[in-house]
């Protein structure tokens, strides 16, 4: 397990992405799951004009796209939704890991 713990350097190749089948392929879902998911929000009305705002922490930098979507979606004022910029694309480097996390 801890050979593998650890990612080759060959899986950062990202030479390949935008030509790969699977770069795309939950795009024809999405809009589904986010229409889905719209009909759990029962205030839209009353999440406009308030004041909560909302940190997102995308851990590994694949969900804050769609976050942005989801709390547009709610009336979630997008200024009310605070991110942490480094942790929005995927990467290789998890700053936010103490040195100990990452040798392991």
């Amino acid at each position: 397990m801890k050979d593998n713990f650890i990612p080759k350097d060959s899986y950062w190749d990202l030479t390949q992405l935008h030509t790969s089948p699977l770069l795309h392929s939950a795009d024809s879902c999405l809009e589904e799951y986010f229409t889905s998911e719209s009909r759990m929000c029962f205030c839209r009305e009353s999440n406009a004009p308030s004041p909560l705002k909302f940190t997102y922490s995308a851990f590994h930098g694949v969900g804050y796209r769609f976050a942005k979507e989801m709390f547009k979606r709610y009336g979630v004022r997008i200024e009310n939704v605070f991110h942490v910029p480094e942790q929005d694309d995927p990467g290789r480097h998890l700053p936010w890991l103490t040195s100990e996390c990452q040798s392991v």
